[in-house]
């Protein structure tokens, strides 16, 4: 892998602030609370994580994964698919573990995981890989069904409120994007 592959996400910087429950009051050291945002949230990505300011726009740039290991992790993710298919959600859930250890970026892969963890009832876990998966593909609709039946699942076991679940991801849906 060369460090002139790089892959990059796009957010504004007031979206960055509002997903914190914050304003940009004071452009004072914006970069350095920018990069402390994306460092705590985005530290699932391969290293090093660059963050840059672009005018209104937060870079986030970090490698792409090599090709050997997306290969792999594709493969990995298609055969976890397929247990958590038969209904052996704690299998796939270690195999989608495994692809994400070679390919972090792999939204489907996250966005599978928490379905796994949905089946599970782990709605934790299941949110946490949600979020994650909205930082990385705001746009990935599929993401967004799984969210609301964690939801429904969670308020059924009186287990979450829409705030603590939703927390500031329609903000990220509707104005961040991703390339």
């Amino acid at each position: 892998m060369s460090l002139n592959q790089m892959r990059e996400i796009r957010l504004k910087i007031t979206d960055v602030f509002a997903l914190e429950g914050e304003a940009l009051e004071n452009p004072a050291n914006v970069l350095g609370r920018v990069t402390a945002y994306v460092l705590k949230h985005y530290a699932f990505l391969p290293k090093p994580l660059m963050v840059t300011i672009e005018g209104d726009d937060v870079v986030l740039r970090f490698p792409e994964e090599d090709d050997t290991a997306k290969a792999e992790a594709a493969r990995l993710a298609e055969k976890a698919a397929k247990r958590a298919g038969e209904g052996n959600y704690e299998k796939a859930i270690n195999i989608f573990k495994c692809a994400l250890q070679l390919q972090p970026s792999l939204h489907t892969a996250r966005r599978d995981l928490a379905m796994a963890y949905v089946e599970l009832g782990d709605v934790d876990n299941a949110t946490d890989h949600l979020i994650e998966v909205l930082r990385l593909a705001p746009q990935d609709a599929w993401s967004w069904v799984v969210l609301a039946k964690r939801v429904k699942i969670a308020k059924q076991r009186g287990k979450m409120t829409e705030q603590r679940c939703f927390g500031g991801l329609i903000t990220a849906k509707s104005t961040s994007h991703a390339r």
